[in-house]
């Protein structure tokens, strides 16, 4: 059992507005402009058009040969790991501590055994049965330990069965 992210679908997203190919337009547009601007503050301050469209020439060249460089060997997207969950679930699976992984908006990624047997099944934060409160501190805690790495929630209750989490 695996989890897929976005990029791993097919489901890339733009950055800022801008898709891959309309950034690197952008971003040679910029170079472009910015060697033009540069050559021409240089043919003011030293008066010289050779001097001034040499340099304008050297920077677009430097800018082609990044530009090409990075046609030619592109980075790779940074992708978060693929956990094993399986791996995980195996780890966490003790008869002592019930055991529940939830990604960022509270779906259930693994669960081990006890934690079956306690809330019957592998039921998310959400669909525990607990109180109004108790699942407003749930959540607060899993926002907490997504932000720090570590949070508790404690004394909290479903039928007859306290835990702390």
């Amino acid at each position: 059992m695996g989890v897929r992210t976005d990029m791993q679908r097919g489901n890339a997203r733009n950055v800022g507005g801008f898709s891959p190919a309309t950034g690197e337009r952008g971003l040679l547009l910029i170079v472009a402009v910015a060697a033009l601007l540069s050559a021409l503050l240089l043919l003011w301050v030293a008066g010289d058009v050779v001097l001034a469209a040499a340099f304008m020439a050297g920077v677009l060249a430097i800018g082609a040969l990044i530009f090409a460089g990075s046609r030619l060997f592109p980075v790779r997207a940074a992708l978060q790991p693929e956990f094993d969950w399986s791996l995980v679930r195996e780890a966490a699976d003790n008869d002592e501590v019930a055991v529940a992984v939830t990604d960022r908006i509270g779906r259930l990624v693994c669960a081990n055994a006890l934690h079956d047997s306690w809330f019957g099944g592998p039921l998310a934060p959400p669909a525990l049965g607990l109180s109004t409160a108790d699942e407003a501190a749930l959540m607060a805690a899993g926002r907490i330990a997504w932000r720090d790495g570590r949070s508790s929630a404690v004394q909290l209750r479903r039928d007859l069965l306290t835990f702390n989490a």
